[in-house]
């Protein structure tokens, strides 16, 4: 069956992503994780003791300047690849 579909529509052949692609992806998951912690932070934020949210509200500026690092990083990852 899959040779059949090959001899009818002759798809190019699968190519592994660059090494550029690869680091490009990592960076984005590792965003979309900080994106998520950051979020999660925040909720906790709002019903955490006192005892706790100066933690709290220190891991969320850590976490804001890890994205914006993150951000520009894509982006000038971005514009090398032009």
């Amino acid at each position: 069956m899959i040779a059949g579909f090959c001899v009818e529509r002759n798809p190019e052949p699968w190519q592994a992503p660059t090494p550029n692609e690869q680091a490009l992806r990592a960076i984005v998951l590792r965003l979309d994780s900080l994106q998520v912690m950051c979020t999660q932070e925040s909720c906790r934020l709002e019903v955490a003791r006192n005892a706790v949210k100066p933690g709290i509200a220190s891991h969320i500026e850590w976490l804001d300047k890890e994205i914006k690092a993150l951000t520009k990083k894509i982006g000038e990852h971005m514009d090398g690849g032009r």
